[in-house]
């Protein structure tokens, strides 16, 4: 494993088995299984979350453990595949969790698996699909493979999506636990951002890479809605994820060099083609101190501010011989100015 991998394994036991207070093992007798519908529904609270494998800071949210799902006509929480065969939940189970902020959605995956197995593929051995659907869950919009392969790299596979997604992966073989986190920035989505009210279309297959016979590779799998990824991309096999409550207020800092801008030549058109801004860096949500304490925007005469949604911008700067440029992109839900310079809608420099 790699150096930061392996330095992870020395902290993180305790945060892995804090996670596995809030899971639960579900009986392995078929007869006994059960799913409503509100199994493949979850109420995903704001939280900060940091992805250093540390799941302290996933106390508060709930994780689904042991969703079953239907295989051939009956209710299974695995699904043998390849040649592969399971003993139980000690042989492999998971949970998932998921919380969000105007930023980003996360997703925590705590697995118990008995060896962990990956040669360095996306999806081929222990591994999480990740499929992302919209609301109606009748359209599949973005696939992300996540894994962490026997060399201790990590494995991110954009299937279907512009990536951008974070991950950090942790295996503990003491206690045979293995805890995903994987951020997901609202672009990775095609979103501009995280609302409260919110709802995406998700499902998470949790494979297994057991060795068989000395074979390694896909040999089942559990997960929550797994016929997501499974046999064909299936939008309505996802669960759905609601956002709800308030997003966390952002960590701010502000810096000497966020007040500190080298503008570089170019030539730019005043032509609404953003283009010939490429090479140039966009300052964007740089806070500023109100009433003693750090904010990204300041409410005045009555309004209100819901998040970057409602109103975010970014600046830029460029030069040539002739000319200063200034470049400001503007987030906003309404576009309002009555005709004046300032009293609306509006940039005074």
């Amino acid at each position: 494993m790699t150096k930061k991998l392996m330095m992870a394994r020395q902290f993180v036991a305790t945060g892995v088995m804090t996670a596995f207070m809030f899971v639960g093992i579900a009986s392995t007798n078929a007869q006994d299984l059960e799913l409503t519908a509100e199994d493949m529904l979850y109420d995903a609270q704001g939280a900060s979350i940091t992805l250093d494998g540390d799941a302290s800071d996933w106390a508060d949210a709930e994780f689904k453990s042991q969703i079953p799902f239907e295989q051939g006509g009956e209710l299974v929480l695995f699904e043998e595949y390849g040649g592969g065969t399971w003993s139980g939940p000690a042989d492999h189970s998971s949970a998932v969790a998921f919380a969000w902020d105007a930023e980003n959605l996360y997703v925590g995956v705590v697995v118990t698996d008995d060896t962990h197995q990956n040669p360095g593929n996306g999806w081929n051995g222990d591994s999480i699909q990740m499929v992302f659907a919209n609301a109606a869950q009748d359209t599949v919009t973005h696939l992300y493979n996540y894994a962490l392969a026997d060399s201790g790299d990590l494995v991110l596979m954009n299937e279907k999506g512009p990536g951008g997604t974070e991950l950090a992966v942790t295996r503990d073989d003491d206690t045979t636990t293995t805890l995903y986190e994987i951020k997901f920035p609202a672009a990775s989505l095609g979103l501009d951002a995280y609302e409260s009210g919110m709802s995406i279309g998700v499902g998470v297959c949790v494979n297994d890479g057991d060795t068989q016979d000395g074979q390694g590779g896909q040999k089942g799998w559990s997960g929550w809605g797994p016929y997501a990824a499974v046999y064909g991309k299936t939008a309505s096999a996802t669960g759905l994820v609601s956002l709800v409550g308030e997003a966390p207020a952002p960590d701010l800092t502000l810096s000497a060099e966020d007040m500190l801008y080298d503008a570089q030549g170019a030539s730019i058109t005043l032509d609404g083609d953003a283009s010939d801004w490429a090479d140039a860096e966009f300052k964007s949500q740089i806070p500023f101190e109100q009433g003693g304490e750090l904010v990204l925007f300041e409410e005045y005469g009555g309004g209100t501010w819901s998040g970057p949604a409602d109103h975010s911008s970014a600046v830029a700067f460029a030069w040539d011989a002739e000319n200063l440029y200034v470049g400001v992109v503007v987030t906003d839900d309404t576009h309002q100015n009555p005709g004046n310079g300032w009293n609306g809608d509006s940039i005074q420099m």
